[in-house]
């Protein structure tokens, strides 16, 4: 499937070939890089696990929402040495998301410009929905390296679960041109064409997800659900048969709105 055409950019999309057309830009960006990295370094882990942070309201501890398989490889594996990976493997096991973006204040603070770190911000702030946040670092995660396709996807994930779908679009556009035989891409491209109301290409979107990745189960049950609400009851049924052998636990809500056993 050929991702949607767009006429106009998101503004605040920085691709690689405008990072630096000359020294004013290149200063205006080293301005936003600074404003965003004092954000995050000054943001306080409080106790009982929330986090105050400067223009975002605070979250729960290991708050729950909704699972978005953002990832190309394990986020253990963005340490740059043998004990940071550990620890990052750790914090991620416990879900302790808090502790993951305290983590990754202190290496910022060695290297601002870590763009390695400034996805592991980002994505501990994703996981406890303080989107705003996740979005501002992702976009200067993708500043600093634009070939990063999971800070790609972080940004249009937390975009769309935002509300503002229509602004993920073209994010999903540019993460493609990094990964344009990536399922994760493919995914959330369907999510936010769902959201957006123009089923009939998230259906496609969601098809090339499980084309690429036949064992996506998440990008399984998204298409059933998707089929069911078009009416296509007889294709849901086929991929609640399928999900089943992936995944019995997520291919029970797909056979619940199939009225099936």
């Amino acid at each position: 499937m050929l991702l949607p055409r767009l006429r106009k950019r998101a503004t605040f999309i920085k691709p690689s070939e405008r990072l630096t057309p000359g020294l004013a830009a290149r200063r205006q960006r080293l301005r936003s890089l600074a404003r965003t990295v004092a954000v995050v370094l000054t943001a306080v882990t409080v106790t009982g696990g929330g986090s105050l942070l400067s223009g975002c309201a605070g979250a729960p501890a290991l708050a729950l929402v909704p699972w978005s398989p953002i990832l190309s490889g394990l986020v253990a594996n963005r340490g740059g040495d043998w004990e940071s990976r550990q620890k990052l493997n750790d914090l991620d096991k416990k879900a302790d998301w808090p502790g993951m973006f305290k983590l990754a204040q202190g290496y910022l603070k060695r290297d601002p410009t870590d763009a390695n770190w400034l996805f592991v911000a980002g994505y501990a702030q994703f996981r406890q929905a303080n989107y705003a946040m996740a979005i501002e670092v992702a976009q200067s995660a993708v500043s600093i390296n634009p070939e990063d396709l999971d800070s790609w996807n972080l940004l249009a994930e937390s975009l769309r679960l935002s509300n503002r779908a229509a602004e993920a679009l073209p994010v999903l556009q540019r993460a493609s041109m990094v990964g344009s035989s990536s399922p994760q891409v493919f995914f959330l491209l369907g999510e936010t064409l769902r959201d957006l109301g123009r089923n009939d290409e998230a259906l496609a979107a969601y098809r090339d997800a499980t084309r690429l990745e036949p064992r996506f189960d998440q990008g399984w049950l998204s298409l059933g659900l998707l089929l069911v609400k078009t009416g296509q009851l007889d294709d849901a049924r086929a991929i609640a048969q399928q999900l089943t052998k992936l995944n019995p636990a997520l291919a029970t809500s797909l056979k619940a709105a199939l009225g099936m056993p």
